[in-house]
């Protein structure tokens, strides 16, 4: 701006015309150069150029809209960052603070999230939620179908949903027989459906932090699911939970019915860990239960693959199938009822089991009146701790290779107790075995090469039945072996050594066969012994001649055996014994060995070959 050219005012007749000339040339300035505040009615008032006020340059600003944040450029700091507007910059996130919402914990500020949720829907655009707390009065439509990002949280009533909460902060989305999916199920009044509120849990990423939780109040959810997303994983465990009944027996009230129709109402699949608790499962069949080998129409509860479930006081009634688990899924159980399934609990494939008590030994887990109580195949294994089983064709029924320790169970009027084929095995840890009007039909049923293993006197003091569908070789000496120059009783052949606590139940044997060839001239006795008792002892005639011997050992009771054992020769001679012992199992181990004496030195006995059989392991 050039300076003001004034006149040089000097004493004379000039100088109120040179004054009047300056006075003139500075109104000018003011009024062609100056901007004022407010500008008097007809004046210039707006610059026609900008100014440059010691290099900070104030814009001219005639046509206002050249400062949009689409005509304002933007660089993101960076090598290779792209300049965009203002504009695109702020349309990266959509704020709920863009629609008015305020976020202090007092306003209400329904419409405003209301608003920007529908915005997210319509544009796919994520919402972002600064820090505050965000007051709702009622469902806010379609906030599941938006993701979130934020640190903001949603208040409700006196509950807060967090969009993105941290480890230590709780969600919970509220279910009720009369919720709908439209319902955002953050707070009781405002409640979901039971697969609405599962559904809604993949918003929130594959990962969940914090706890997340899945109320469901009582009353009977006809036909409704909860089949949780696959592949979500969580920080802490899921939880799904019905109303508390303060322990772990007691019926809950939120049931589920399957209306007597197929299907499966639970469904888990390769999450991280989910609790289930005090749900009431019930109808999940087709018609009337049954257990079927191809698969199940109906199904209480399924999981599968890696992850781990947590069930407490679930009671389950009149299903196909009570808990389907499968494809190295592990899983805990507390508490509880299963009853009148085809299976009760049905394993397949890796499966990994924990039956925990739960405090007091009234709050184990029963399964009853159950074709299968659990059944088991192809690699499974666990705990089957504090369990009762009652009732049921099979109590337990293992196959393929699967193994479970039974400690402190309770096995009770079952067709068969323990049932185990294809290299199963179970452990017999203080089991309470039925008797009288609550016995087992057959204690226990083991093919030859599964086994029942580690018991101990003090838990098989009650006699019951034992059905063997075979035998297995637990000795087989092929050693040829000749007794003679003594009339000392002398070891032909040893065997296995037996296992305290073992050969306790009604049928359990040890077969043996030995032969070989005898010279004579006295008689000699032969004999199975068991520690230093004779089971049976038969005399060796005079001569010479070929000859074998077949015994049989059978368990008759508690501490109670039968012995019986035939001696036949090629000379035509034979012998047999029938006894009853009663040696200590139950407290004692003993080594088992078949024995020759001499009736003279110069005698001689051989034995060719002795195997010795066994129901036992």
């Amino acid at each position: 701006m050039a300076k003001i050219d004034l006149n040089t005012v000097s004493s004379g007749y000039l100088s109120q015309a040179a004054l009047n000339a300056n006075f003139t040339a500075i109104e000018n300035e003011f009024q062609n150069k100056v901007l004022y505040r407010d500008n008097p009615s007809g004046e210039p008032n707006s610059m026609q150029s900008n100014l440059d006020m010691n290099g900070y340059y104030v814009l001219n600003a005639g046509n206002t809209s050249l400062m949009d944040a689409d005509n304002i450029a933007y660089t993101q700091n960076g090598t290779g960052a792209k300049t965009r507007t203002i504009a695109e910059k702020l349309n990266d996130v959509v704020s709920v603070k863009d629609f008015g919402a305020v976020g202090d914990g007092v306003t209400d500020d329904t419409a405003a999230i209301q608003a920007a949720v529908t915005a997210c829907v319509a544009s796919g655009e994520q919402l972002f939620w600064p820090v505050g707390t965000y007051v709702t009065t009622s469902s806010i439509n379609n906030l599941h179908n938006v993701r979130h990002l934020g640190d903001g949280g949603i208040l409700r009533g006196a509950v807060t949903f967090y969009v993105n909460p941290s480890r230590t902060q709780t969600n919970t989305l509220y279910v009720a027989t009369t919720g709908t999916a439209a319902n955002d199920g953050l707070g009781a009044s405002q409640p979901m459906t039971p697969q609405t509120a599962c559904n809604a849990l993949r918003v929130y990423g594959n990962f969940l932090e914090g706890t997340w939780c899945i109320s469901l109040a009582a009353g009977t959810y006809v036909r409704d699911t909860l089949f949780l997303p696959t592949s979500i994983h969580s920080r802490n465990e899921i939880l799904v939970f019905g109303p508390a009944t303060g322990d772990f027996r007691s019926t809950p009230t939120a049931i589920f019915d399957g209306s007597s129709q197929s299907g499966t109402c639970i469904a888990v699949s390769l999450a991280h860990r989910v609790k289930f608790k005090d749900i009431k499962i019930v109808n999940w069949c087709n018609g009337s239960p049954s257990f079927n080998s191809g698969g199940f129409n109906g199904v209480a509860i399924d999981i599968s693959g890696d992850l781990t479930a947590s069930f407490e006081n679930i009671h389950i009634d009149n299903c196909d199938c009570g808990l389907y688990a499968k494809s190295g899924a592990s899983y805990f159980y507390k508490g509880g009822i299963i009853q009148n399934c085809g299976a009760g609990v049905q394993e397949l494939f890796s499966v990994v089991r924990d039956f925990k008590i739960a405090g007091a030994t009234g709050s184990r887990t029963t399964i009853q009146s159950c074709e299968y109580g659990l059944k088991a195949k192809e690699l499974c294994t666990g705990h089957l701790d504090y369990l009762e089983l009652l009732d049921n064709t099979y109590g337990v029924h293992f196959s393929r290779a699967c193994t479970g320790n039974l400690t402190n169970a309770i096995l009770s009027r079952n067709t068969v107790g323990v049932y185990g084929m294809a290299g199963s095995s179970f452990v017999d840890l203080s089991v309470t075995w039925g008797s009288g009007v609550d016995a087992n039909g057959v204690k226990f049923s083991l093919d030859a090469s599964s086994a029942e293993i580690g018991r101990n006197g003090g838990e098989n003091s009650q006699a019951a039945l034992f059905q063997g569908k075979g035998s297995k070789l637990v000795g087989n000496d092929v050693t040829s072996l000749t007794i003679t120059g003594t009339t000392s009783d002398t070891l032909a052949a040893s065997f296995n050594s037996t296992v305290e606590g073992d050969f306790q139940a009604i049928g359990e044997f040890y077969e043996g066969l030995a032969y070989g060839t005898a010279i004579l001239a006295s008689t000699a006795s032969i004999r199975f012994r068991v520690g230093g008792n004779g089971a049976s002892l038969l005399t060796m005639p005079t001569g010479t001649y070929s000859w074998a011997l077949r015994w049989r050992f059978t368990a008759t009771g508690a501490d109670a055996q039968l012995a019986f054992a035939e001696l036949q020769t090629n000379a035509g001679s034979s012998a047999m014994a029938i006894n009853a012992r009663a040696y200590a199992f139950s407290s004692s181990a003993f080594l088992l060995g078949l024995y020759v004496q001499l009736g003279a030195t110069g005698d001689s006995v051989t034995v060719l070959g002795a195997h010795l059989c066994t129901s036992e392991m």
